[in-house]
């Protein structure tokens, strides 16, 4: 006969036994909801075609320089390349598209003066340089990346979304928000804005969802090397964490200090020209020669460009669209969850990247990508009613981070290390 002791000891056993084939269907379905969004997500690439746009020949040089190679044999070697690998009709644009294309293709100096634009983010041209050791060629690796990155990128979305809705609605919605046009030309250029959108959510998710803010400092530290314009996000998500939670308010002071540190860093080691060159190569005429340029802008001329640029002409709809749809979404948390909300704080912060990002640099919709995707997750889960947690602070009660729950096995996350908590 059992004891009362013994008794109570084995009463939780039962139901645990029950459980696992719960778990285990739960997880087949999100295993197959996943697999079936990687899927939709291989057609949408199927049809969206990559374009070679000049950047393709500024990453790849800095690669071949990385690599050891001289100026003049970057130079032919980049051209050679495309000539080889891009389609005859972009090549022809890439060669012979403008002033601009004809004196950097004439010229190996003036191909070697524009590698400082590119070099200011070397983990993607590193990333084409190990690609090329591996025997794909830049062309196609600097693809590869992009797609490979966008198909991360809906991984991690599905992911995020999976936490408050079900599998099936996580890959419908997950697959919708990857299927919008600035998503699909992120995966068609090459350049790092996929891979830097992946980074930058899977960040965002550590930081909001699990709070793991020392994690997801850490990844928005590394993102710094792939685009160093992220160093906004890092600021925004630093101040508010330190405005927020002041146990956090030294790691928070440190983040943003190691990000300005990274930022600085890279400029000196690429040999940046500075914001007013490489806004005038962007918005009034690229530059064969930006090493000689003496920038003469005033005032006014700023002021025109950006006007211009703000156009509603100039705009893409859905630009408006989202800017619309965030600032609903602050309100609409704000006066149901109040400011310590972490979908408050998430929104508040992914405005103050977009604003001041804009304010930096007035186009480049592509560069916002994970803002996007962050106003799409949040609207729905605004929509679904479900809260996020609230965000640790003076008069609320610290909570544990939340287990970065993948499998919803507990012992397969006891394997891995990861510590439970409690979930969203």
């Amino acid at each position: 006969m059992l004891t009362p002791a013994l008794a109570h000891a084995a009463r939780p056993n039962t139901p645990r036994a029950k459980a696992g084939p719960l778990i285990g269907a739960v997880l087949v379905r999100r295993m197959v909801a996943l697999l079936a969004l990687v899927a939709l997500l291989a057609v949408n690439l199927r049809w969206a075609e990559p374009y070679y746009d000049w950047d393709l020949l500024g990453y790849s040089g800095v690669a071949a320089r990385i690599g050891g190679a001289t100026p003049a044999e970057a130079h032919r070697r980049v051209y050679d390349l495309a000539y080889r690998n891009v389609p005859p009709e972009q090549y022809a644009w890439l060669v012979e598209g403008g002033e601009f294309q004809q004196a950097v293709a004439a010229d190996p100096a003036a191909f070697e003066q524009q590698l400082p634009f590119y070099r200011l983010e070397p983990a993607y041209p590193l990333l084409i340089l190990a690609l090329d050791r591996l025997g794909v060629d830049p062309v196609h690796g600097s693809v590869w990346i992009s797609r490979v990155a966008y198909l991360g990128i809906g991984v991690v979305a599905f992911v995020w979304l999976s936490g408050f809705l079900s599998p099936l609605a996580a890959l419908a919605t997950a697959w919708g928000a990857m299927s919008v046009q600035v998503a699909l030309e992120a995966a068609r250029l090459p350049t790092p804005d996929a891979l830097s959108a992946l980074v930058v959510l899977t960040a965002l998710w550590l930081v909001f969802e699990c709070q793991h803010f020392g994690r997801g400092m850490l990844v928005l530290l590394l993102s710094l090397l792939i685009r160093p314009d992220n160093l906004l996000w890092i600021l925004g998500i630093a101040g508010w964490r330190a405005l927020r939670v002041r146990r956090d308010r030294a790691v928070a002071a440190l983040g943003a200090l190691a990000g300005v540190a990274v930022s600085a860093a890279l400029r000196i080691w690429s040999g940046s020209f500075g914001w007013r060159v490489s806004f005038h190569h962007s918005f009034v005429e690229p530059l064969p020669y930006p090493e000689q340029f003496v920038p003469s802008l005033g005032f006014s001329d700023y002021a025109w460009i950006y006007l211009r640029e703000t156009h509603p002409a100039n705009l893409p709809l859905f630009a408006a669209l989202f800017a619309l749809l965030g600032a609903w979404l602050l309100v609409s948390r704000a006066r149901r969850f109040g400011w310590r909300d972490a979908g408050t704080a998430l929104i508040a912060c992914t405005g103050a990247y977009a604003v001041t990002h804009w304010l930096v640099f007035p186009n480049d919709d592509r560069l916002r990508l994970a803002a996007y995707l962050v106003v799409l997750i949040l609207l729905v889960r605004t929509l679904a009613g479900a809260a996020t947690r609230r965000m640790p602070g003076d008069a609320v009660r610290f909570s544990a981070p939340r287990s970065l729950r993948l499998t919803g096995l507990p012992r397969l996350e006891a394997l891995l290390g990861r510590r439970a908590g409690p979930g969203a």
